[in-house]
């Protein structure tokens, strides 16, 4: 039997996000590296190096499923597979012309990875009269993040340099892998970094508002993405750092926050980050993803000062990342469970992400403003808004991804200049600027009056039925049933509160779908909706559905593969999605 375990706590979050896009656009979740060979290089010398690589980590030849055979408590399980030749192709410029040499690499990188059928790794060499000029790596979020990526070609490095060389390579062994991390995670010793992440979780939840853009709030079913690279910024945030006694990563969060504030009128600044967990015990070094999303909310309803803003944030961020270390699914249960409670479903779809990139440089010798295309595959990730600030060796650029229902056009520009006008500018850079006044600073308008925040689909009351009745609400029960193994469960509650677990929802989709159905997102069964809500979102598949029966779980067969630097300092908040 292959080694296998169910997920780490970092490839949960990757795996629901995974399944939250739609196939066509899962692609957002590829780590893309293109590296240029040593001199000497040939194309064996390297196809030996990248099979040595899947040989020494074996998280770059493992599938994931969706059953739970074999592991305690269900749920999706990773499956390392027998070490073969890396999953390889090679283009070489006498075959292909450049034109269609530029599309065979765009869509080799764009391509999506079936996680349950292929490794999550895959490598393109690029050649001229067979001599190599690129190589290029493709690995899956689930398996990468930044620190991955770098270990993964720190490795290569040695490894290609030790075949060139004819000699062993000096790279110490490998003591663990993400099956052994996960283990880890199932054990009594993590216990105490659950327990505190749904604390810090539950605690945070009790201050945040069921919409943070309640006010602001329209029917626009659009998407913007812009983003503005500045010099000047990476003086000023340095700057403010410095004489604030806090890191760069710290200043550009108070500003988002302060920002945010301004735009939605909320006394809570409320937003999701991410943290890295490397220096965790248990396997610190594991080649997989090791970051997970935490909860910051910041309280501005005295309209504090922009340096008050900065102590603030950086006293949650430092909370939040003590408390960062937990499985992500059991966080949206208990998101769920809250929305129940209030009888609407609460958002926290509001995303700040702070990376650094000080040997790179963008070239940039002035402010740049650009539009970008619209965020599509970002929109199905049910998020509102998404602001990356990446700090480079010579600016700081900040792109954002928003709603068109929670800000217009004229508004995302204005975030985005006020960002940088925050930073730079003298009232700015001193802190006195109070949160008002950062509002004007950037232009907005007054954000409305606070309305009754309107009741989600969950709270309705529909008098939803305790007993299925008719088809699709049969074929839901019986689903849900059989996939989180459960009795009869009542119609008339939430998936969740029904005993229905968030990491099988990839399962119960999967399912209605071979039985010809399709409809709900993952964030609809996740949310505080009734089970007899959900099955009327159900619709019929193209062609006919076939008749219902009782659903039968059975085991899949293991697929033949192809194939942050984080810490808990507070430099290091931010992720890599």
């Amino acid at each position: 039997m292959p080694r296998q375990a169910g997920l780490c706590w970092g490839q949960r979050y990757i795996w629901l996000r995974h399944h939250q896009l739609p196939p066509g656009q899962r692609h957002e979740l590829n780590f893309v590296n293109s590296i240029r060979p040593v001199g000497g290089a040939t194309i064996d010398s390297i196809r030996r190096t990248l099979d040595l690589l899947v040989r020494r980590h074996e998280g770059l030849r493992t599938t994931c499923h969706a059953d739970a055979a074999g592991v305690a408590g269900g749920g999706p399980v990773q499956r390392v597979h027998p070490p073969r030749a890396a999953p390889v192709v090679c283009y070489d410029t006498r075959d292909h012309p450049a034109p269609e040499l530029a599309r065979l690499v765009s869509d080799f990188t764009a391509a999506e990875f079936a996680l349950d059928a292929e490794w999550p790794f895959r490598a393109c060499i690029v050649s001229a009269d067979l001599v190599p000029t690129r190589v290029i790596l493709v690995g899956h979020h689930i398996t990468f993040d930044d620190w991955s990526m770098d270990r993964l070609r720190q490795d290569a490095d040695e490894l290609h340099e030790s075949i060139m060389a004819r000699r062993p390579a000096a790279l110490p062994p490998v003591r663990h892998h993400p099956v052994d991390l996960a283990r880890y995670e199932a054990s009594a010793d993590a216990a105490d970094a659950r327990r505190r992440s749904r604390e810090h979780w539950r605690q945070e939840l009790r201050r945040v508002p069921a919409d943070l853009y309640g006010t602001r709030r329209c029917a626009d079913p659009g998407g913007i993405s812009a983003s503005l690279s500045s010099p000047a910024m990476l003086a000023g945030v340095h700057e403010l750092a410095a004489r604030h006694g806090t890191w760069p990563s710290i200043v550009c969060t108070a500003a988002f926050t302060a920002l945010l504030a301004a735009y939605t009128g909320s006394p809570a600044a409320c937003y999701r980050t991410y943290a890295g967990n490397r220096d965790a015990p248990g396997c610190p070094g594991v080649l997989t993803c090791m970051f997970q999303p935490v909860l910051v909310t910041a309280d501005c309803s005295d309209n504090p000062s922009f340096a008050e803003v900065i102590a603030r944030t950086a006293r949650q961020c430092a909370q939040a990342l003590a408390s960062s270390y937990g499985p992500y699914d059991e966080i949206m249960e208990d998101v769920s469970r809250l929305s129940s409670e209030r009888g609407a479903d609460i958002r926290v779809g509001t995303v700040f992400n702070y990376l650094r990139h000080p040997a790179k440089t963008r070239g940039g010798q002035r402010t740049t403003f650009n539009w970008n295309a619209p965020p599509r595959p970002w929109m199905f990730l049910d998020d509102d808004c998404y602001l990356r600030v990446s700090e480079w060796g010579d600016c700081v650029m900040a792109s954002l991804s928003v709603r068109s229902a929670v800000m217009g056009t004229a508004d995302a520009e204005r975030f985005l200049r006020g960002f940088e006008a925050l930073l730079t500018g003298d009232r700015g850079l001193a802190g006195q600027a109070t949160v008002a006044e950062i509002g004007q600073l950037a232009g907005f308008s007054p954000a409305p009056a606070a309305a009754q925040p309107a009741r989600a689909a969950g709270g309705e009351r529909l008098v939803p039925r305790a007993e299925p009745e008719g088809e699709r609400e049969r074929l839901l029960h019986e689903t849900v049933r059989a996939v989180n193994g459960l009795g009869p469960v009542s119609m008339a509650q939430s998936y969740v509160l029904a005993g229905g677990k968030v990491m099988n929802i990839p399962r119960v989709q999967q399912i209605l779908r071979e039985r010809g159905w399709t409809g709900p997102s993952l964030q609809d069964i996740a949310g505080a909706r009734p089970l007899a809500a959900i099955a009327a979102m159900l619709a019929p598949a193209a062609g006919p559905a076939p008749a219902t029966s009782p659903v039968a779980i059975t085991q899949e067969d293991p697929a033949a593969g192809h194939a942050v630097p984080a810490a808990a300092a507070l430099s290091q908040i931010g992720g890599c999605t």
